[in-house]
């Protein structure tokens, strides 16, 4: 990992964000364009005022939480899963700013309303765009829901579609056919990260080199089989230095009354996995691990791993400010002795909750 000075990072976040917003870019080498002025203005004023992580990736940090990098090794503590190379023109379509659903996609039947055209039709063919088509890929795709179990979860190498989940009926990404899978995929602004700019961030991975393509990097689909999770029992554990240093709740705008009840057992059996299954397994130093606690019993709980994340933006922090873990210290082992809890003021859900146990930051919401 590496520390840039402030201009250093306000050059590299310009490029990202660049990539991220505009897609032609307005900016491959920091044209200095109203819009890029305009954007590196506003970057530098939340910098000094908002929840910044002055930490750089490499490369090589960021294949290292891509999921197809990952899954064989951890396959037997996460879900099943399948994965699928993006063809170049599914990329395409999914660049492309209009939503054309492709050809096989069903369409709802046009509705007739009563109006006073007398009749006039408002459709004009010549204007109706191409609907585009994917055989061979829809087909490996509908192949891996079977295989799955009919549901599944679906992402790309990094992020997942979560702000297209309005678009299917029970608000969530549970899809069942590669209509599903497409729709939520084209709607979604997040997947632009692994489409766009993967790399924007890595300190070597040249500017003027962000549209040569990476040695090694294909765009995947993963198609997970689907599960229905309990948002109070997802976490995510921040390490340091190959330490296990702080654990938040991922969904850190909601409080949980069950995971306050049952903190002490969550961050044991969370630290208990970390060593077992991912300390001399997984190859980075500092890194965000997300896992999942499913409490069934004292006896019978389980954890499974989620995903991997790189340490700094754009991982969100959380409970936790970046400033805060890039300067936990990292000197214990995580001990399972000597609990203490610390108050202090939060959202407006109430407090926040830190667990301090050795080295470990365990941090929940509290209802006031």
């Amino acid at each position: 990992m590496i520390i840039l000075n402030k201009e250093e990072r306000l050059d590299r976040l310009v490029v990202y964000f660049a990539l991220q917003f505009w897609w032609p870019p307005a900016a491959t080498h920091l044209n200095p364009t109203a819009d890029v002025e305009l954007l590196r203005v506003n970057l530098d004023s939340s910098m000094a005022s908002e929840n910044w992580s002055w930490s750089m990736m490499q490369i090589d940090d960021v294949k290292s939480c891509a999921f197809d990098y990952w899954y064989e090794m951890f396959k037997d503590v996460t879900e099943k899963s399948v994965m699928i190379p993006l063809p170049k023109d599914l990329v395409k379509s999914l660049l492309e700013d209009r939503i054309i659903l492709p050809k096989s996609a069903r369409l709802p039947e046009p509705q007739s309303e009563d109006s006073d055209d007398d009749g006039e039709v408002w459709t004009d063919e010549s204007e109706t765009p191409e609907r585009p088509e994917f055989p061979e890929f829809e087909a490996k795709v509908s192949d891996a829901i079977a295989q799955l179990g009919g549901c599944v979860f679906p992402k790309l190498n990094w992020s997942a579609p979560k702000d297209a989940s309005w678009l299917l009926g029970d608000n969530s990404l549970k899809c069942r056919s590669f209509t599903d899978v497409y729709l939520v995929l084209k709607a979604s602004d997040f997947i632009a990260h692994d489409l766009n700019a993967p790399f924007a961030l890595c300190t070597d991975f040249p500017v003027e080199n962000l549209y040569d393509p990476v040695e090694d990097y294909r765009p995947q689909l993963v198609l997970r089989r689907w599960k229905d999770c309990r948002p109070d029992s997802e976490f995510r554990c921040f390490v340091r230095k190959k330490k296990l240093i702080a654990i938040s709740q991922r969904h850190h705008d909601a409080y949980f009354e069950s995971a306050l009840q049952h903190k002490e057992s969550i961050e044991k059996k969370l630290c208990t996995f970390f060593q077992k299954h991912i300390h001399d397994l997984f190859p980075l130093s500092d890194y965000a691990v997300d896992l999942y606690y499913e409490h069934q019993s004292s006896s019978r709980s389980r954890v499974e791993l989620i995903d991997f994340n790189v340490f700094g933006q754009p991982t969100d922090s959380l409970l936790f400010s970046w400033t805060e873990l890039e300067q936990m210290s990292t000197t214990e082992e995580c001990d399972m002795l000597n609990h203490c809890t610390v108050e202090r003021s939060a959202n407006g859900l109430g407090q926040q909750c830190t667990l301090v146990t050795g080295s470990v930051q365990f941090c929940l919401t509290v209802d006031l």
